[in-house]
């Protein structure tokens, strides 16, 4: 094979990977914090529907009004950022309480 087929190969995986792996963290917030605030917290129903509604609300503004905005530089820049806050996200969800779960989701 040609260098440039393998390149374009190594690209190819490398984009379904991150994708795969960015989506299914995406899902696993999405779906873990509403949980989380009202089995362990104890949040109300009215909480937990507020809670997942902000969640969703950032979701649907930054990925239809910010991301197409963005010229590619800085979109990175933001990837490569998001990638680290999610990772500490994860990492605090162990001493998630009633305020920090809020905190974390802004």
């Amino acid at each position: 094979m040609e260098k440039k087929n393998i390149s374009f190969i190594y690209l190819a995986i490398t984009v379904i990977i991150m994708t795969f792996s960015m989506r299914a963290t995406n899902n696993m917030i999405i779906t873990t914090v509403p949980l989380l605030a009202k089995i362990d917290l104890g949040f109300s129903r009215f909480l937990v529907g507020i809670i997942s509604a902000v969640i969703y609300l950032f979701t649907f503004t930054v990925t239809f009004y910010i991301n197409p905005r963005l010229n590619s530089r800085i979109r990175r820049q933001l990837f490569i950022g998001a990638n680290f806050a999610i990772l500490l996200s994860l990492i605090s969800y162990y001493f998630a309480n009633g305020i920090t779960i809020w905190a974390d989701r802004l």
